[in-house]
């Protein structure tokens, strides 16, 4: 909690109005848009996600034994709604997932004339009747800049994250097992516009752990991934791959949807 206490005081000390003067239009090129939405406009992201993750369970013998689930076995249902009140935009995102479902919030915010955006989220997980989650929530701090290194053509991205979760699980008829998980992360993409409705993503990042009070890892030390997004009207479309863990399980996943947009 102190984690987001201190970031919203950031957010108070620095936010302005905007970063910048209002654009006339919502640019149609992913490259040439703002880091966050025009004051006023709205979002709605309607996505399918089709996780891949490790599970582990106790055979006959009492040996621990892990497998990783297959490619298209889960499919979470993921919506996002988000919102820019003058300098600030706000998101709401519902995540179905096979413990349960997860509620996450965020607030965004330019920095006034420091470049980049500030980010507040938090999240918690409602575990279902079949899951052996006890709880599951976390909060982070990140920060995200994007660079337009070629108008029309390129732009880079950066994100650095704190983050720190705590959950519990009680396995059948065990006791109750209590962690929490403070780490970093860094990552950089690369916004590609192949043709001017047409973009292309390319991203890399690494985890740190900075404190963990378990052998079970919750997050993905290094990853990749690449996403197609389709402009047409005021709907994107986009379709995106990754591979979590790449050192070691190596877990694939994919998603697709679209983000319809009002105003701009």
């Amino acid at each position: 909690m102190r984690l987001l206490l201190v970031a919203v005081g950031f957010v108070v000390v620095f936010a302005t109005p905007s970063q910048a003067d209002p654009q006339p239009a919502y640019p149609v090129s992913d490259v040439d848009r703002p880091q966050l939405l025009l004051p006023g406009m709205t979002s709605l992201d309607l996505g399918l996600d089709f996780p891949t993750f490790s599970t582990a369970s106790v055979d006959a013998n009492g040996n621990q034994v892990r497998s990783t689930t297959s490619l298209g076995e889960y499919r979470d249902l993921d919506v996002v709604v988000t919102h820019a009140v003058g300098s600030v935009q706000l998101s709401g995102r519902l995540l179905g997932e096979p413990n349960g479902a997860t509620l996450a919030a965020n607030a965004s915010t330019y920095l006034g004339s420091f470049p980049g955006v500030l980010e507040l989220a938090a999240e918690i997980e409602a575990p279902n009747n079949g899951s052996t989650l006890d709880h599951n929530y976390g909060q982070s701090v990140a920060y995200h800049y994007k660079h337009h290194a070629v108008p029309r053509l390129l732009a880079i991205l950066a994100t650095v994250r704190v983050s720190a979760s705590e959950w519990a699980i009680t396995p059948v008829g065990g006791m109750t097992t209590n962690a929490h998980d403070i780490y970093g992360s860094a990552g950089v993409a690369a916004d590609i516009q192949l043709l001017p409705d047409l973009a292309l993503f390319a991203s890399t990042g690494v985890t740190v752990p900075f404190e963990s009070s378990s052998n079970i890892t919750t997050y993905a030390p290094f990853f990749a991934g690449t996403q197609l997004q389709y402009t047409i009207g005021h709907w994107d479309l986009y379709g995106a791959l990754q591979l979590d863990d790449v050192t070691r399980s190596r877990h694939p996943y994919a998603g697709f949807g679209g983000v319809h947009r009002w105003g701009g």
